[in-house]
């Protein structure tokens, strides 16, 4: 009775604990089902966001074989989404090119990077060769691992976002500035630019071989190796022209002596037409060079016209003495104006070094003299004489007469000087040239106007290079702030000398804002990317993503090199990269 009994009990128990066992397998299996229900209303979620990412997307398994692509990424590749599945890396079908145009293997292709090293993968730029286009499609990818818990690798999830008009607009902006810095180097006149504190801003490299000082130098010191060296006599004049141009708006137009780097005094020819306002402060573009050899010339030509003034005056009195006298001044005379026409042959061949030519005109007889130079620069036949002042007038451009006029008419009526730029037409063949003209009043013993004299200048070559160089910084101007980026310079010193592109608006900044801050000051709060800066100082590309407020920045930094191949400093350019950054966040979030 007890056996039984205890069997009976021993039943019992195995019953409860079978239904125990079931309930416990029925609550697992509710759960597994919950799950499985979750995972693929995840797996939905999650194909449905990567079909909607702005950037192409592409997961691969383990072995490389893609299992996952959305249409962005079909649309880049120019392949479906079935010819895509299933592919792995060594597959024919891919053909990528680095950024320096050469095959990429197969090993750096940013899935067998990832899978090789284990890390993530982060702005590696690619070109996409594919059949049907004659171009290059360039990315910027981005690849992430994951990983099962037991460390294992599960699949690679690759992102590349079309980066071919940023390339293009980078070698639109390189060429740019190869051809404008080519143009500022050639032309034979210096460029400069200073705020109303007679600061430089900005000269032209050229400036070394005329003046001996190079641009460097004159960031460093622009009063010391400007005013402080122009001659006494000069140097108030000058100031005033200068003063005159940010103060009243008049044109800086002035010719003054200075010396140079090697203690030589020179002359120069120093323009500017307006100024213009920059973030606040006040500047001014102008263009100066060389005339020491012009003034050379005019000097001798003045010297001759008073030998002659001279010698004619004193001839005419010892006229009057006897004939012997007469006779004996009469050889002399002829003598002199031997010595007169070998001093005029000097002056026609400096006349001709320097393109320039003379003239003279008679107010009481009307009568015009002009050097044979003139004749040249006007295309006129010298045979032809002096043309009469209607046809004189009529080889000039119509928009250009009426100031040449007022000109020489203030001239004669009030005896001020005048240097004036205007355009004639050749007589020989119609072609219109630029020239310059100075031209002032002299008087007779009396005080009464006596006659006119002046010098031309064909200055057509340095006026098409003027022309030209302006449109060249009209295009560089155009195309750095049509970018979505920012393009900034730093010298060696660490000063920034340049900040353009329409990214400043994302940061509150305006275009040249910050232009003469140091960088380190700018960049203080933000000492990995002065790290990046300083490696570039160092002659080493470098590139850092930087966080800035809100907004993220993907900096790339480059050192510039000079002919000895010294570093004078760098140049960059950032993009704003937020979104990307943004949606790589969100990608990550729902995975």
């Amino acid at each position: 009775m007890n056996d039984a009994s205890k069997t009976k009990n021993q039943l019992i128990d195995e019953l409860v604990r079978a239904r125990q066992w079931a309930a416990q397998w029925e609550a697992i299996d509710a759960k597994r089902k919950r799950v499985e229900e979750a995972f693929q209303e995840s797996e939905t979620e999650y194909r449905s966001t990567v079909n909607d990412l702005l950037v192409g997307v592409v997961v691969h398994a383990a072995d490389t074989s893609i299992v996952l692509s959305n249409p962005i990424a079909h649309e880049m590749l120019g392949l479906t989404y079935e010819q895509m599945s299933g592919k792995k890396a060594i597959d024919p079908a891919w053909n990528f090119v680095h950024e320096n145009l050469s095959v990429m293997k197969v090993e750096d292709y940013p899935v067998s990077r990832v899978i090789s090293t284990g890390e993530p993968l982060r702005d590696y730029v690619a070109g996409i060769m594919r059949p049907d286009r004659d171009y290059l499609t360039w990315v910027n990818v981005n690849a992430t691992p994951i990983f099962f818990s037991d460390g294992e690798l599960q699949k690679i999830v690759v992102n590349f976002a079309d980066i071919t008009e940023l390339k293009q607009m980078e070698e639109t902006l390189r060429e740019s500035e190869q051809k404008y810095r080519s143009l500022i180097t050639n032309i034979p006149d210096v460029t400069w630019t200073t705020n109303s504190e007679g600061n430089t801003v900005f000269i032209s490299p050229n400036v070394e071989e005329v003046y001996g000082y190079s641009p460097e130098e004159f960031y460093r010191g622009s009063d010391d190796l400007w005013l402080e060296r122009i001659h006494l006599d000069d140097v108030d004049k000058t100031k005033n022209a200068y003063r005159s141009l940010f103060e009243k708006g008049k044109g800086f137009d002035v010719e003054y002596r200075i010396k140079r780097k090697d203690g030589k005094w020179i002359w120069l020819h120093d323009r500017s037409i307006n100024t213009y306002e920059k973030d606040g402060s006040f500047y001014a573009d102008g263009v100066f060079f060389d005339i020491t050899e012009r003034k050379r010339a005019e000097e001798a030509l003045q010297k001759a016209h008073d030998e002659l003034e001279s010698q004619v005056q004193k001839r005419t009195a010892e006229l009057s003495i006897s004939n012997e006298e007469l006779q004996r001044k009469f050889t002399e005379l002829k003598q002199t104006e031997e010595a007169l026409r070998e001093s005029e042959k000097f002056l026609s061949e400096s006349q001709i070094s320097a393109n320039i030519g003379s003239w003279v005109w008679y107010l009481e007889s009307g009568i015009a003299v002009w050097s044979e130079q003139l004749y040249k620069i006007y295309g006129r036949n010298t045979d032809l004489g002096v043309p009469s002042m209607d046809s004189y007038l009529e080889a000039y451009h119509p928009d250009d007469r009426e100031p040449l006029q007022n000109a020489m008419e203030m001239a004669i009526n009030k005896a001020a000087p005048y240097n004036i730029d205007y355009r004639i037409f050749r007589e020989d063949s119609g072609e219109e040239r630029w020239i310059r003209s100075i031209g002032k009043l002299e008087k007779d013993a009396n005080g009464k106007p006596n006659r006119l004299i002046g010098i031309a200048q064909d200055i057509t070559d340095r006026r098409q290079m003027e022309e030209a160089l302006r449109t060249v910084e009209e295009q560089l101007h155009s195309v750095v702030h049509a970018a979505p980026l920012i393009l900034w310079g730093v010298d060696s010193a660490g000063q920034i000398t340049l900040s353009e592109g329409s990214g400043l608006e994302a940061l509150g900044l305006q275009p040249g804002e910050v232009v003469g801050q140091s960088v380190y000051d700018v960049y203080r709060d933000y000492p990995d990317a002065l790290n990046a800066i300083d490696k570039a100082m160092s002659g080493e590309l470098s590139q850092i993503d930087v966080e800035v407020g809100d907004r993220i920045w993907n900096n790339h930094y480059q050192p510039i090199q000079d002919v000895d191949g010294s570093i004078i400093g760098i140049t960059g350019i950032s993009v704003d990269i937020t979104d990307r950054k943004r949606a790589e966040e969100e990608a990550s979030i729902t995975r």
